[in-house]
């Protein structure tokens, strides 16, 4: 039976005791030893941080279209399994969006503290001392597969690749910050979609580009990405962060994006084309006016927070519209030409 008193090589030494100075005592002859405590750390991001960090509900949007952009480009669903177009496949889903959602957090920190709708899958919240990690994690899933993607690609599809990294990092990061310059935010920030596509074009040498589908898909960017903001507004505001929607207004800026929704359905509807051409650019333009629809609705009551509501909407209907193009592409495809 142990001893109350035999305690043992306990925190304080063998026997548990200390002397008048507070120091511990061990057996006659023998130096106790001091307890040793490990270096202090910081909470380390769990993978579900990373995950929402990441957004999971917005890979589709780079990974679908790069493979668009590799379909259109004249391989057919066949090419999109050769191993080129399922290694950028792969990176346009968690790589690439940790890149550019991760940056895009760490830089937003005094503004997403603020604000209720992060930490969920809108969105990560990464305080400071997750910042280090983050970046190493973004390493980690970018290395490895981007010098493979750059000996798979020629001079132009490398160019692509690399103007899409530049602006990803450009646009949240400092000095240059684009996301705080109104207007230029938009149009930056369409890049990350758009680019993912002309990448695949790029990566599978097409021999054509689609310039005017391609200035659609732009517009229908920089329209999300300005309604997106209105929720936003009073907690940038809140720490001195610049927008198009603090620039204009949640109602001028809710405008803005329903007309430039509109532009991009009117830009497919009127491209050439006859018989089932026309018909699958009708399908195509119809397609898009729900998000003008939607910003329709949140117009009767333009208030910031009222925003996020319809935000959530613009997701719902991504999937829809994403299924709606799938078909559309599908559907009597001709080489180049997404809706020939």
């Amino acid at each position: 039976m142990r001893r109350p008193w035999a305690v043992g090589r306990g925190r304080w030494g063998v026997t548990g005791q200390r002397d008048s100075a507070g120091a511990p005592l061990g057996l006659p002859g023998e130096r106790a030893a001091l307890p040793s405590r490990p270096a202090a750390r910081g909470p380390q991001p769990t993978a579900f941080d990373v995950l929402k960090v990441a957004r999971p509900l917005s890979w589709f949007n780079t990974v679908f279209a790069c493979a668009a952009g590799a379909f259109v480009a004249g391989g057919g669903a066949g090419a999109l399994r050769s191993g080129r177009n399922l290694l950028a496949g792969l990176y346009f889903t968690l790589p690439y969006n940790l890149l550019l959602y991760g940056i895009n957090d760490i830089c937003d920190y005094p503004s997403d503290r603020l604000n209720p709708r992060k930490n969920s899958v809108e969105g990560g919240l990464l305080p400071p001392e997750t910042h280090r990690p983050i970046l190493a994690l973004i390493a980690a899933a970018n290395a490895p597969i981007l010098p493979a993607l750059l000996a798979a690609g020629d001079r132009r599809a490398n160019g692509v690749l690399a103007f899409l990294l530049a602006t990803t990092v450009a646009y949240s990061a400092p000095p240059l910050r684009l996301k705080e310059v109104a207007g230029l935010d938009s149009s930056i920030s369409a890049t990350h979609y758009v680019t993912p596509f002309v990448y695949g074009l790029a990566l599978n040498r097409a021999a054509a580009y689609p310039a005017r589908e391609i200035a659609a898909f732009v517009a229908w960017c920089m329209a999300s990405q300005s309604f997106g903001a209105i929720q936003d507004v009073e907690f940038d505001r809140a720490v001195g962060s610049g927008s198009i929607a603090t620039a204009l207004g949640p109602r001028r800026t809710a405008i803005l994006a329903a007309d430039l929704y509109l532009a991009a359905a009117g830009a497919v509807l009127t491209g050439p084309g006859i018989g089932l051409a026309r018909g699958k650019r009708v399908a195509a333009a119809l397609a898009i006016l729900p998000y003008a629809g939607n910003v329709a609705l949140f117009l009767r009551d333009p208030r910031p927070e009222r925003a996020n509501r319809h935000w959530r909407a613009f997701l719902g209907l991504n999937l829809w519209a994403g299924a709606a193009y799938t078909i559309i592409l599908l559907w009597g495809k001709t080489k180049h030409k997404p809706f020939g």
